[in-house]
């Protein structure tokens, strides 16, 4: 099932890190779930959702089942989701917004879809997560506060403007988030205990990033989205003023 309660977080190398273990978790918990199951977990997720999900899909042992979108909108209808899930989904992605359109996937519908299934739901903000979070016009619901949204993923190095590479995964529940972590203690060395893909990680880009994040503050974040607002409205106008052009998304 879908746990409730309380919101961790790891600190990863990237976006692209931090889908692999959004993606790796949803996987070992549906085989903890189905213990000697034969079957293949299958991950949805529409079209557009970021190429990292299709490394994951490898590199895990997950069946890819990508969803069309409406090409005016550059999204999908919610029924067009539900109409892929069975028991066999471990987990179904969404973006807020999707990289090639920067399309709002509709995550309150999905979420409440797959929360009554009990299937897990990651967002990927991995664009959107600092940029989304300060966007001075009103959005629909999106991140963790929904009911229903499992995991979501949120680039500092993108919006957050810090270095190159600081990514978190946040996850909701402690539980869910223990199938994240590697451990051993089957060699001859120390016991290993990792919550991310590496063993050593190198902590200037996670220094600069808490940095960052404390010099702007939440005032200082508000102010560059909403010139990234308004530099985003010029561009749409100049646009949609160019015979032959229209913006999707």
């Amino acid at each position: 099932g879908v746990e409730g309660g309380v919101v961790v977080g790891s600190v990863t190398s990237g976006g692209t890190e931090s889908c692999l273990l959004a993606v790796k978790s949803a996987r070992d918990v549906w085989r903890s779930a189905r213990a000697g199951s034969p079957r293949t977990p299958r991950l949805v997720a529409p079209v557009t959702v970021h190429a990292a999900f299709h490394k994951a899909a490898e590199y895990f042992g997950l069946a890819l089942d990508l969803v069309p979108v409406d090409p005016a909108t550059g999204t999908l209808t919610p029924a067009a989701i539900e109409e892929r899930l069975g028991d066999d989904v471990a987990l179904v992605v969404i973006s807020a917004p999707s990289y090639p359109f920067a399309s709002l996937d509709p995550v309150a519908d999905v979420a409440a879809i797959c929360g009554a299934r009990g299937i897990a739901l990651h967002v990927d903000a991995c664009i959107g997560g600092f940029a989304l979070a300060f966007w001075p016009d009103h959005l629909p619901a999106w991140d963790l506060a929904v009911p229903g949204v499992t995991s979501l993923s949120a680039d500092l190095h993108k919006y957050g403007y810090a270095p190159k590479g600081v990514s978190v995964l946040l996850t909701r529940g402690r539980d869910r988030q223990r199938h994240q972590y590697f451990a051993t203690t089957g060699w001859p060395g120390y016991p290993v205990v990792n919550p991310t893909m590496t063993g050593s990680k190198p902590a200037g880009p996670l220094a600069a990033a808490w940095s960052i994040s404390e010099a702007l503050g939440e005032p200082g974040f508000a102010r560059l989205t909403a010139r990234a607002a308004r530099a985003t409205g010029e561009l749409r106008t100049v646009v949609e003023g160019i015979e032959g052009l229209r913006v999707v998304g």
